[in-house]
């Protein structure tokens, strides 16, 4: 994905004109990195369509390369259309994008909108003129659209999230108890849409007690403290486990409290993409895992019809989770 001298411009004058001179030149250091990291600056080598002045940008907080290159294929290679995928981050001296910068960047640019990783996803709320019931209700917001002069937030993270469930769970299920590790922004997410389908026996536990209590006082559910709260036969039995903490990765005894929150689960879903150590575990425990992948996908197709809908077909967009997955593929085998 790299840029002309024109479209550079085109971005410089795009956020120098709201008066934020500093960040039009991180975001000029950053197009440089970009081009490095492709080695490419000729256009026609790296794609079939010029980036210039009249493209739209998708902007976005991951600075990942994997991201970078799965984009560009779909945007540039697959789907043919002059949009381009742009990440920012806050500048070597500063640790986090401030929510308001992200914001001016999108409507200095014009920008189709943004998409947030990290950091940001609660706090840019108060900075956007209208946030959708979904993100509301989760209290963060990971799709910023501009209609206008106006930018409109939405959280696809709780879609991805409950169709997930949904595929899993049948009605029968409602009823049972929950538990959820981990105390982070995805807990609020998993919280809000459990509540949406009708659980009320939620339990929150992590490696601090103190944080879990904090985080389950302000969502009103119920700590689980494995010294105190009540079990039957020894270990409290949760029907569905929801991990959101990263500790999937490594083995499973050293993430505290962890091993006696899951014991006897009959369903295991898990955030983190890879988890091989939960996925051996359930494995072993004949317990059902719901692999992190079964929410990527659908809240990143719901991610990208909003971001597209105004510049594909219906048609294409009835098509668009299959070219992600092509742009993915293509991404991965040709890094």
């Amino acid at each position: 994905m790299m840029l002309e001298k024109r479209s550079i411009h085109y971005v410089l004058v795009g956020i120098s004109s709201l008066g934020l001179i500093p960040l039009a030149l991180k975001l000029w250091r950053q197009l440089e990195e970009i081009k490095e990291k492709y080695r490419c600056w000729d256009l026609d080598t790296c794609t079939s369509i010029p980036v210039g002045a009249r493209t739209k940008y998708i902007l976005s907080t991951s600075g990942r390369v994997s991201s970078m290159r799965r984009y560009r294929y779909l945007l540039r290679k697959i789907l043919h259309v002059d949009i381009a995928y742009l990440p920012i981050n806050p500048g070597e001296k500063e640790d986090k994008i401030k929510p308001e910068n992200f914001c001016a960047a999108i409507l200095g640019l014009n920008a189709i909108g943004g998409a947030i990783s990290i950091d940001i996803k609660a706090s840019i709320i108060d900075h956007l003129d209208e946030v959708d019931g979904v993100a509301k209700a989760v209290g963060a917001v990971n799709t910023v659209l501009r209609r206008e002069n106006k930018l409109v937030g939405y959280n696809t993270d709780a879609f991805g999230f409950r169709l997930a469930l949904e595929s899993y769970l049948n009605q029968a299920d409602q009823a049972q108890k929950i538990m959820i590790y981990g105390y982070g922004g995805v807990t609020n997410v998993a919280v809000a849409v459990l509540k949406s389908m009708g659980f009320i026996n939620i339990f929150i536990t992590g490696r601090r007690l103190k944080s879990a209590q904090e985080r389950a006082n302000q969502l009103q559910v119920n700590l689980f403290d494995p010294n105190t709260t009540p079990t039957t036969n020894n270990f409290f039995s949760p029907d569905l486990f929801i991990n959101c903490a990263p500790v999937s990765d490594s083995p499973l005894d050293q993430a505290l409290n962890f091993l006696p929150s899951i014991r006897g689960a009959k369903f295991v879903f898990d955030h983190e993409m890879n988890g091989y150590y939960l996925k051996q575990y359930c494995a072993v425990h004949n317990i059902i895992h719901i692999p992190g992948t079964a929410m990527y996908w659908p809240q990143m197709h719901a991610q990208w019809r909003l971001f597209l809908r105004d510049h594909l077909s219906p048609h294409t967009l009835n098509l668009l989770l299959d070219k992600l997955k092509e742009a993915d593929q293509r991404a991965s085998t040709s890094a």
